[in-house]
């Protein structure tokens, strides 16, 4: 669904501003996804560490900026929903006016 989206949105800025090369390095990003994807399968890593990490905290925060402001709030309200860990998304340049403040 992600890579369909991302095709879709390549369409549109090509029909816009989006230049023949810009298309071109996300498409082959794309192309990229199953060998990461694969290699990943063979071997977790860091990212077992990482997911370790998380599970144990109390709660998370994430933080984005501009256009990722977003992506953290759809991250934060991911992870709330499948591991019930409590979870704030804020935009990272509200932050010291946020929950900190």
């Amino acid at each position: 669904m992600v890579a369909a989206l991302t095709i879709f949105a390549v369409q549109i800025g090509r029909a816009r501003q989006l230049s023949a090369n810009e298309a071109r390095v996300l498409a082959q990003g794309l192309q990229r996804i199953p060998d990461l994807i694969e290699r990943y399968l063979e071997d977790p890593g860091p990212i077992d560490d990482a997911v370790e990490l998380l599970l144990e905290a109390p709660s998370l925060l994430f933080l984005g900026r501009g256009l990722s402001a977003n992506v953290a709030k759809e991250g934060a309200l991911k992870v709330m929903e499948l591991t019930y860990i409590p979870c704030l998304a804020y935009p990272a340049g509200e932050m010291k006016h946020g929950p900190i403040a």
